[in-house]
């Protein structure tokens, strides 16, 4: 469990000088509507369009997104941020219910094949990729999860035969089954959005982050650890102090990186 998340909020840019910038290619913050997009410019804009979710206040990460595991609840792009190995998927979650729920994924819009990482109805974190063509799926189970803690799940997706699940940085799980990645051309959020879209997710998403290249398992324990796992906003407004963040030292408007 991650206990006292305390999440930065208010208005921010991304840390360029970290190493969580390394390979981000799209970072979904998800405080308010205008920050799901990739602030890093590092290859672009990569906006979600949002369909259905509600926007609430969680007492430690500030605004988030609420999926109520509905067909009409995911946020989705019609492109594919990552499309080969290697590649990592990583977000923070809340699940209100032991199911079968997507975190972040990519799919084809052709056929049912993706690449994701969900919570299953095992009560485990999984990682998982499906390429119908090249012989089938693959499914690295991981540790189990709790519902209504904030908890932090990555998978990475390192070559045909070496995929990875975490949960909470550590509890590391591979799936060496030879698959290799799947082609994709669309990227979701709450959901796998693929030719039939499937597995919605009931609770709390935030920072979602999807990077084109492995994180070593030492990075991946960073993103859970409490002491390092925020480094990548910059600057620091607030931590959760109740002060609007205009008048918070360090105040600095993000207006430019919209």
């Amino acid at each position: 469990m991650a206990r006292g998340i305390n999440r930065p909020f208010g208005s921010f840019r991304i840390s360029t000088s970290s190493w969580q910038a390394r390979g981000l290619v799209a970072w979904w913050p998800a405080i308010r509507s205008q920050d799901l997009r990739d602030f890093s410019k590092l290859t672009g804009s990569f906006d979600l369009t949002a369909t259905g979710p509600t926007l609430t206040v969680d007492p430690e990460m500030g605004r988030v997104w609420l999926y109520n595991d509905a067909s009409t609840e995911y946020f989705d792009r019609t492109s594919a941020a990552v499309s080969a190995t290697p590649c990592t998927m990583c977000a923070w979650m809340k699940p209100d219910a032991t199911h079968s729920g997507t975190l972040v994924a990519v799919g084809s819009s052709s056929t049912d094949d993706y690449a994701r990482i969900i919570t299953s109805t095992d009560g485990k974190v999984k990682a998982q990729l499906q390429n119908v063509g090249a012989g089938g799926g693959k499914n690295a189970v991981g540790s189990a999860y709790s519902l209504n803690t904030w908890e932090h799940v990555t998978g990475t997706f390192v070559t045909a035969t070496d995929m990875n699940i975490f949960l909470n940085g550590v509890g590391k799980v591979q799936d060496t089954t030879s698959i290799a990645f799947p082609g994709v051309s669309r990227t979701s959020v709450g959901r796998t959005t693929r030719l039939n879209p499937v597995t919605y997710f009931s609770g709390h998403i935030s920072d979602v982050r999807i990077y084109n290249r492995t994180l070593s398992d030492a990075e991946i324990y960073a993103l859970y650890d409490s002491r390092t796992r925020w480094d990548l906003y910059a600057p620091i407004v607030s931590r959760l102090l109740g002060k609007a963040p205009a008048t918070y030292p360090g105040y600095q408007s993000a207006s430019g990186w919209f």
